[in-house]
């Protein structure tokens, strides 16, 4: 019997219909997973590079049997689906749609492709608010710290405000 995995990810977008690519998003997830919850939408400033385009964030819990990297390679497929393409100089773009795996069940993971918890996620108020959303409860696996502290920790002091938008199961 294959185990049921808990994925906690964040998806956002800054290029089109953000509101609709965050839904084409959620909806493609769907295709191989149940979707338990999915946060309040935040609208926020890029974080990395010089954009005049705001970015639609939300966080949702995903629950399916694919291991870490095969989850990885269906979000590669939705994202490209979307029109994202990934430009190899380490850089960050621009995007009609970018889905993060932040958590594993409660587990740590690591290969060549991926590290989880997300390696930059703590210092990101728009993966933050949208996690505290989905559970007030939610540690870091790692460092066993609360969300909650981790937001009140967190030196990201860009601008991120909720919207009264909806994404829909």
């Amino acid at each position: 019997m294959e185990v049921v995995h808990s994925y906690y990810l964040s998806i956002g977008s800054n290029l089109g219909d953000r509101l609709h690519y965050l839904q084409f998003g959620v909806n493609e997830l769907k295709s191989f997973g149940f979707i338990e919850k999915i946060s309040c939408i935040y609208e926020t400033e890029a974080i990395g590079f010089e954009t005049d385009n705001l970015f639609l964030n939300a966080c949702l819990i995903l629950q399916t049997r694919l291991s870490p990297e095969e989850l990885l390679l269906k979000i590669h497929s939705i994202e490209a689906a979307a029109g994202r393409v990934r430009i190899g100089d380490g850089k960050y773009h621009s995007r009609p749609l970018d889905i993060d795996i932040i958590f594993f069940n409660s587990d740590v993971f690591q290969s060549e492709k991926l590290t989880i918890p997300h390696p930059k996620y703590t210092e990101r108020k728009f993966v933050l608010l949208p996690l505290n959303d989905l559970s007030e409860n939610l540690t870091d696996p790692v460092s066993k710290t609360s969300i909650k502290t981790l937001i009140n920790d967190c030196l990201d002091h860009s601008k991120v405000e909720q919207r009264q938008l909806t994404l829909f199961i």
